[in-house]
This record gives structure tokens, C-alpha cells and sequence, in this order.
């Protein structure tokens, strides 16, 4: 998800690292220098990464589903993963971080749906500004041809038709055809840790924003949505981010019918149809390194049609552990 704000935030545009026992950063009005030892600024946050080379951290990673039907649970879904990330390159223009599955082999990948089963499968080189702002997947073209190789050997045993399975292959392969949708299918699960480098936001105060995502490749036309977000330092150290975002609402209906259509399924009585999505997220970062400690993710989706109410919830969560 890539967020373009608009209200409260500055774009840095000079970062310069004069000694080891300090750190400068500019915007268009303000001049801010610190020590490594106390790197807080009460009144604003700036969000930059000071990685290196061969670092690497483990997080465990949580996805978790949850659907109901007029108040009633009919689907539950957990599965944890362990992953890393490690900064493989580091030059004066960007960084290059390798975003790995640690623990999955061929056995438990198939077991997880067709969508998680692929993104587990590869290792994605992410890059980003000298400052850690989200730039996009280096060799996305390395995964299209492997996710395109995989999702033909599939197995059909999990559809109750081949015309089911048919349809699902097309809209997966679709998914992972071309840059755009690759790193809009991976956005989903990481770049959200980076949209905010490379700005300096106030803190303990309610910032409005504007949100309009590509949303390819379900929509031709971007998502529009709103937000507030706020910055509040926990710590000397540590900063924590939360974010309240919602869509607009037919813009996500059209997006929801389109993708039924693509899988084959029809929707009729569009016109008594609603469908919402809010998304409530939050991250904490160390501000010494610029690595987040944890992140987590809560999307829900409320669908209304003809009396039925139907709540799905999504969760993802990052949590670093103990290396």
C-alpha cells in the first residue's frame, strides 16, 4: 500500500553523517541536530532508516482470517510463519533488503491457499531510498516466472470443479503477470513497513490525509480513501505509529465485483449491495536503527446485501524476535 500525504508532512530533503556521534536532517524550514544518545525530538518524529550491510532480523508473522454471517462464526484461519529480513546492499542512493520465508518447505506451502502459498515461496529484494522510503521489488520479473511455474502445477484436489480450478489458475496467474501487480500483491505485506521514511511528521497529534492507490490489478481506477494517523514517542527510543484508513465505498464495490467476475462467480442485486473496507494498523520503531520492532495490520471488510451482514477480518502482524 503506498500512501501520498498530504497535510503535516515534510518531505527531508538532505541527510548528512558529519561524525559518528551525530546525525542532521533538513526540510524546507527547520534544521534538526542530534546525538546518537538522545535522539528524541519531543515535538516531531522523522522517520529515517540508518541501516548496514549484512544486517539481519527475524520476526515472527502472523495472518490470521476471520469471517461472519449475520453475527455467526463460519470460518476461522491462523498460520504463523518465521521471516527475515536482511540488508543485502547499501549505497549512497538506496537500500536493497531480502524479505525471506525462513520456515516453510513444498509440504506445508501447499497446504496454505493459492495466494499465500505463492508469495511464501520466494525471496523478494526490496528497494528502497537512501532513507528507507518503499521503491519497489528489484527482481520481480524472477518471481513471474516462477510464481507462473508453480501456480501451473497446482494441484486441483481443493476446488469442487475444474471449471473452478480454471478460473482461480487464470485470476492467479493474472495476480502475478506483470510488476505492477507483483508489487502490489507483496505492498500488501511490506511496504506498508516503509511508506512513511523519508518525513518528518509532528507527534501526539491527529494528522489528516488523502489516500489514493493504484490498486492494480483488480481496478483500472485507483482507491480513494481517508485518514488520520498520529506519532507518539513510547521511549527515548522508540516511536509508535497508528493509522485509521477507510475507502471510499463505491469506488471498493466496483473493485469487489470486478474481482467476482474474474473468478467466475456472479453477483446479482448490485444495487442493494455494500461493501466497506477500513483498515487499523499501528508500528513501533526503534528510531536509533530505523528497524520497526512490531507491526500489525487489522483489515476489515463488511459486505451487505438483501438483510446479510457479512464481517471479514484480516490480520497481519509482525513481532521481531531475540536474535
Amino acid at each position: 500500500m503506498r500512501l501520498f500525504l498530504y497535510i503535516y508532512v515534510l518531505l527531508i530533503s538532505s541527510c548528512s553523517f558529519s561524525t559518528k556521534n551525530s546525525k542532521m536532517m533538513s526540510n524546507d524550514s527547520t534544521l534538526y541536530s542530534y546525538s546518537v544518545d538522545s535522539i528524541r525530538i519531543d515535538d516531531s518524529v522523522s522517520m529515517i532508516a540508518y541501516w548496514k550491510k549484512g544486517e539481519k532480523f527475524f520476526y515472527e508473522l502472523e495472518k490470521s482470517k476471520k469471517e461472519t454471517v449475520n453475527g455467526k462464526v463460519v470460518k476461522e484461519e491462523e498460520n504463523l510463519f518465521t521471516v527475515s529480513f536482511e540488508v543485502i546492499e547499501q549505497t549512497d542512493s538506496q537500500y536493497v533488503i531480502k524479505y525471506k520465508y525462513e520456515d516453510l518447505d513444498e509440504k506445508k506451502s501447499s497446504q496454505l491457499p493459492m495466494r499465500e502459498n505463492i508469495i511464501s515461496r520466494f525471496e523478494y529484494e526490496i528497494e528502497t531510498s537512501n532513507m528507507g522510503e518503499y521503491l519497489g521489488i528489484r527482481n520481480w520479473e524472477e518471481i513471474k516466472d516462477k510464481a507462473q511455474e508453480v501456480i501451473r502445477l497446482l494441484k486441483d484436489s481443493k476446488y469442487t470443479s475444474k471449471e473452478e480450478s480454471d478460473k482461480t489458475r487464470a485470476f492467479t496467474n493474472n495476480l502475478f503477470s506483470n510488476k505492477i501487480n507483483i508489487e502490489t500483491i507483496i505492498s500488501g505485506e511490506v511496504s506498508s513497513l516503509y511508506e512513511f521514511y523519508g518525513y518528518t511528521f509532528p507527534v501526539n497529534q491527529s494528522i489528516d490525509f488523502e489516500v489514493n492507490i493504484p490498486n492494480f490489478p483488480i481496478m483500472d481506477a485507483p482507491l480513494i480513501g481517508k485518514s488520520k494517523m498520529r506519532f507518539e514517542w513510547l521511549n527515548d527510543t522508540d516511536v509508535k505509529e497508528e493509522i485509521n484508513l477507510s475507502y471510499d465505498p463505491q469506488i471498493t464495490k466496483q473493485a469487489f465485483l470486478k474481482t467476482e467476475q474474474q473468478q467466475g462467480r456472479v453477483i446479482k442485486d448490485t444495487i442493494n449491495l455494500s461493501y466497506k473496507i477500513k483498515d487499523l494498523a499501528f508500528q513501533i520503531t526503534d528510531m536509533e536503527t530505523g528497524w520497526f520492532k512490531e507491526y500489525e495490520q487489522n483489515r476489515t471488510i463488511i459486505v451487505k446485501q438483501n438483510g446479510v451482514e457479512t464481517i471479514r477480518e484480516n490480520v497481519t502482524r509482525f513481532k521481531r524476535k531475540d536474535n
